[in-house]
């Protein structure tokens, strides 16, 4: 925290505070059950790795809006923080960790770095650490009603930092729209089921993929002789290194395995089953956890677009109001100026359907050939900047006269 302390707040004695784990427990959700620390459930880290990836390869711009259309602002000096937040982190590297934070704790936090009114840096903040405080009573100050406690997990100090300080990302889950609830807890069982699965199949591996039988013997045996035979049994029967390989069985005893497959017990119908339930939850289509099992290439292709415009969009939405709000000054959103995301890097075409849609645009006199060359990372012609349109088009009220100045011709 040295390169906060500057411009941070140390708060000491500061012992008491309703935190997010508090705010569950009152809930009835039960944080004990899964460790939050662990992302061992592989559809779980597959969901989060998917979610962090998909926002954090979009890039974002800074617009200005004009009474004729818009344009990104590159002379802004705002746009060396969107290339590069802080020292340590590229721009995909910040918001993918951003994203990743939002989901497994509900709660995604970022301090604003700045000096003499300027943004000079953006660093996030351990989820863990931060406490939300609501300030209705103007306790520590009349003019701010939300507060961010940080804990300094090396030092042990905490820092007060005010609302328009911090840039906080929630899940769209939440009772009070300040505190967002995290995936994690709502799937704890869930996770458990996965896990226990997960269990199940060590098992079988371990010993050799195949259950345990009864071992039969007709007569008295004592205690102690029957953990030794059994023990010696189990060593001959078990592990990898024994699958396929021929049962001695001594004379007098009979073995009869029991054969309890994998669809017998129902594993993969269960294990997909919850892999669906968590996918289901973070808004993941199945064919993006691998889930063909009902899918063509155009339904795929579908779901993918749906993704993107049912899942990404609305964490996007929220990351450029959010950004918007606390990255630019007052003069700045008053100049109209905004921050978006790119989506044509994710709702972009294949190269025919891209290239027929540049073709209708400039045939229509919609967009320039130099703006459809830029969008495809060409260089711009000289005369590549005018509108174009078939002259073939005329108005339905000129029809008539266009006709009559033919037969005049003719």
């Amino acid at each position: 925290m040295g390169i906060f302390s500057r411009q941070l707040t140390n708060v000491k004695n500061l012992t008491t505070a309703f935190s997010y784990t508090d705010f569950l427990n009152a809930l009835g959700i039960q944080v004990s059950s899964v460790d939050k620390y662990k992302l061992g459930e592989i559809t779980y880290f597959t969901c989060l790795k998917l979610l962090a990836e998909s926002v954090g390869k979009l890039p974002l711009e800074l617009w200005q809006d004009t009474d004729n259309s818009s344009r990104l602002a590159s002379e802004h000096y705002l746009n060396q923080i969107l290339k590069r937040p802080n020292k340590y982190m590229t721009p995909f590297t910040f918001w993918s960790t951003v994203e990743l934070n939002r989901h497994h704790y509900g709660n995604a936090f970022v301090y604003i770095e700045t000096n003499r009114g300027r943004v000079t840096a953006l660093h996030i903040l351990p989820s863990n650490c931060v406490q939300i405080w609501v300030d209705n009573i103007g306790l520590l100050d009349k003019d701010n009603s939300i507060w961010y406690i940080y804990t300094d997990s090396k030092s042990g100090h905490q820092y007060k930092m005010s609302y328009d300080s911090v840039m906080h990302f929630k899940t769209s889950t939440s009772f009070d729209g300040i505190t967002g609830l995290s995936v994690l807890e709502c799937l704890s069982m869930n996770i458990e089921n996965q896990k226990s699965g997960a269990a199940f199949v060590n098992t079988y591996f371990k010993n050799g993929l195949f259950a345990k039988g009864l071992l039969q013997y007709v007569g008295d045996i004592d205690l102690t002789t029957r953990k030794k035979m059994q023990e010696q049994f189990a060593s001959m029967a078990s592990g990898i290194k024994n699958a396929g390989s021929i049962l001695p069985v001594p004379l007098g005893f009979s073995f009869q395995p029991l054969n309890i497959s994998m669809v017998d017990s129902q594993f993969l119908e269960l294990n997909k089953y919850n892999a669906l339930q968590i996918a289901a939850a973070f808004g993941i289509k199945p064919s993006q956890i691998n889930d063909y099992s009902s899918s063509t290439y155009a339904s795929t292709e579908t779901q993918n677009r749906a993704f993107y415009v049912d899942t990404l969009m609305s964490a996007l939405v929220q990351y450029e109001a959010e950004s918007t709000y606390k990255l630019l000054t007052s003069q700045d959103q008053i100049a109209r100026y905004n921050l978006e995301f790119d989506y044509d890097v994710i709702l972009r075409a294949d190269f025919k359907t891209r290239m027929e849609g540049y073709a209708q645009g400039i045939n229509n006199g919609v967009i320039t050939p130099n703006e459809a060359r830029k969008k495809e990372g060409y260089a711009p012609d000289p005369n590549g900047n005018q509108l174009f349109i078939n002259s073939a088009y005329v108005p339905l009220k000129n029809v008539d006269k266009q006709a009559s100045e033919k037969e005049v011709k003719n």
